[in-house]
């Protein structure tokens, strides 16, 4: 099914084969990751194509595809024109989004049909039931390793001691990895969006940010949490409760077939409303998927209706230098009739921690 969407997707766009580079891309359409591989996918034929290192790792998984096994002497481009001369293909497209140029005049000179470019990261935004069942796990994963997580913070602790602990317990739990650098921002470092977990020491009094997910299975999971430890100045305290009712507002307009940009207008202008115009700068939202950012995205410059299968992230969040800040993250699969709020973790103010 996915191949044959492939198809159309070229068709559509006057293309007779595609290179696929992109590992997410390749990951999507063979199931099959590995440091050297590339997809040529023809109306009429597919290809993977590796070396000798992986060739029974990709008969093993691959089935949809040929396995084709670059010898020491065979590049790339000869294989493709190889193929193509036997096709009479005259228009290959190429992932110029994931090709550096120089990448790109090298396939220029040395494959002998027309090139083109082309992005098809967006035939992955529509998630199938399997990949709704993986990204599920992922989710639960996460938020089990949470819930471990916030019954070993203490004063004293640093973000990255955190940060490990509740790495490993994404690891223990069946995860193959972390879907990005966990963000920990205590404090004032609250403020920074992207506040990667750091050296400092966590402090009595002070709310922590915490944003973090997993892989399993390639998919991933994204989730914001905004804890407190000891007691909260009263302007954080109206920040959260904005934040919180501000997420549950985006969630409530995924439900209506708006556009990403929609969602992001309601919640924004809640937000400014609220006062806190400036403070938040980011998007609401993005697709999940095998990448931690995909398509559809919540912004201001994105348009589309959002279509069931989607599963998009709503993160709004607050941010004043010198005080800190507060983001509260879920995942939220658009359905036929609605949605479904996949994450389940408290989104109240939970307290935690004592002194190390």
């Amino acid at each position: 099914m996915r191949i044959k969407r492939l198809r159309d997707y070229l068709m559509n766009n006057n293309v007779d084969a595609i290179l696929i580079s992109n590992i997410s891309n390749v990951i999507y359409f063979s199931t099959f990751d590995s440091t050297n591989v590339h997809l040529f996918v023809t109306d009429k034929a597919q290809y993977l194509i590796t070396d000798f290192r992986y060739q029974t790792a990709a008969q093993t998984l691959a089935h949809e595809f040929e396995i084709v096994i670059s010898g020491e002497n065979d590049s790339l481009s000869s294989i493709i024109n190889k193929i193509a001369s036997k096709a009479k293909l005259r228009t290959i497209a190429l992932e110029g989004d994931y090709l550096s140029r120089n990448q790109w005049l090298h396939y220029e000179r040395s494959l002998h049909s027309r090139l083109v470019d082309i992005n098809i990261d967006p035939l992955r935004a529509i998630k199938d039931v399997k990949e709704v069942e993986v990204i599920k796990e992922a989710i639960r994963i996460a938020e089990e390793a949470l819930a471990e997580t916030l019954s070993y913070i203490q004063v004293g602790q640093s973000e990255r001691d955190v940060a490990a602990y509740l790495e490993y317990q994404m690891l223990k739990r069946g995860a193959s990895e972390k879907s990005f650098a966990t963000i920990i921002a205590s404090g004032s470092r609250g403020s920074l969006p992207h506040g990667v977990a750091s050296d400092k020491l966590i402090q009595d009094n002070e709310l922590i940010t915490i944003d973090f997910g997993c892989r399993y299975q390639n998919y991933c999971s994204d989730i914001t949490r905004t804890v407190a430890i000891g007691t909260i100045d009263p302007k954080l305290l109206k920040i959260y409760n904005t934040v919180l009712e501000a997420n549950l507002i985006g969630i409530e307009a995924l439900k209506h077939n708006t556009s990403g940009y929609e969602v992001d207008r309601i919640v924004r202008d809640f937000i400014y409303k609220e006062g806190y115009e400036g403070h938040f700068e980011h998007g609401l939202g993005h697709g999940i998927g095998i990448d931690i950012h995909e398509a559809p995205r919540l912004r201001n410059d994105m348009d589309h209706h959002l279509e069931p299968g989607n599963i998009v992230t709503v993160e709004p969040g607050i941010y004043v230098d010198g005080l800190g800040g507060i983001r509260i993250e879920d995942d939220v699969l658009i359905t036929d009739d609605g949605i479904e709020v996949l994450t389940n973790f408290n989104k109240q103010l939970i307290y935690v921690g004592g002194k190390v």
